[in-house]
């Protein structure tokens, strides 16, 4: 049995676009459209994305995001939490205080 890399030299090139065919028509990899739903639980996503804000604001400032554009059109509730304790610093002191994940989460969950 040789390395894996002359094994690899070895092979025949078709063999090589047979296999990539393959893949391209495996159900799970192919480039079919998706539908998608909403959450199941659009409160634990506004708490996610409430977090997320909360740490881009924390380390980039103020300064236009991309992410938070595009996150106040899905989910402006989470930004405007994400942006309220960031302003506040609430979070920050909840980390501080090394509150568990479960607490914080009941705490954001309070205010949306």
């Amino acid at each position: 049995m040789g390395n894996r890399r002359s094994d690899i030299r070895r092979r025949n090139p078709g063999q090589l676009v047979k296999k990539e065919n393959n893949i391209r028509n495996h159900p799970h990899l192919s480039r079919k459209p998706t539908q998608a739903s909403g959450p199941e639980r659009p409160d634990l996503e506004y708490a996610i994305v409430a977090l997320f804000i909360e740490w881009e604001l924390h380390l980039d400032g103020d300064r236009p995001s991309a992410a938070r554009e595009k996150l106040q059109v899905i989910a402006p509730e989470g930004v405007c939490l994400g942006r309220l304790l960031h302003s506040s610093g609430e979070l920050r002191a909840w980390q501080e205080l090394i509150l568990p994940a479960v607490e914080v989460f009941d705490r954001l969950g309070e205010r949306l």
